[in-house]
């Protein structure tokens, strides 16, 4: 797809502004002891800057589109991220097995507002701005459901937010640091492999 238009071109400028500002926001705010959301934010808003660099870099020189894969995508990150680049015209791959709404239900502590899922999401996302969001449901840490999609999608970069990230929860029991552990060490495993074989020059960017 071509992209012509300015404002996709120097949309990396864009990006370090609001990472700038995410920033700002980080620093002044009142996170109590939840130093690691603060951190997860800071990074997220770095890995968005760098990657929208990137963009731009790889439209001028190609004058086409990036192909994102996005894990854990329907993550409090993982959604803003794949609008971001959807609307900037890039192809995004979503993948998320809806380990935080499970979590969520089974320790009652669900979001006040109803949240559409994943599928729902890209749906509305479609209808208004024009642009597809593909979908996938499934566990990275099943190594032939994560390597099938880079076979065929070959991405050009990958965002890898499918990590458990409370601390609190990995501390419930042994049963969820166990999980926590197997999760978040194996589906960074089954990514480096895929990438090896399949996208050797996909660039990685991992919010752990």
């Amino acid at each position: 797809m071509k992209i012509t238009r300015f404002e996709d071109l120097e949309c990396w400028q864009e990006a370090t502004s609001l990472a700038i500002d995410i920033y700002k926001i980080t620093s002044k705010g009142d996170f109590g002891k939840d130093y690691g959301l603060r951190d997860q934010l800071r990074r997220a808003a770095v890995s968005i800057a760098f990657l929208a660099r990137l963009a731009s870099k790889n439209i001028t020189k190609t004058g086409g589109s990036m192909k994102v894969l996005i894990l854990g995508a329907d993550g409090y990150l993982g959604w803003p991220t794949c609008m971001y680049f959807s609307a900037r015209w890039h192809e995004v791959i979503g993948v998320d097995n809806y380990f935080r709404r499970l979590a969520a239900m089974e320790l009652n502590c669900e979001a006040l507002i109803t949240t559409p899922n994943l599928i729902q999401r890209a749906k509305i996302w479609e209808e208004i701005s024009g642009k597809k969001i593909q979908v996938f449901i499934g566990d990275v840490t099943d190594y032939s459901f994560l390597s099938s999609i880079f076979e065929k999608f070959k991405p050009d970069t990958v965002i890898h937010y499918a990590e458990q990230p409370s601390a609190p929860y990995s501390m419930t029991n042994r049963e969820k640091a166990a999980f926590t552990i197997k999760n978040n060490l194996i589906s960074t495993l089954n990514l480096c492999y895929p990438v090896k074989e399949y996208a050797p020059d996909c660039h990685m960017i991992v919010i752990s």
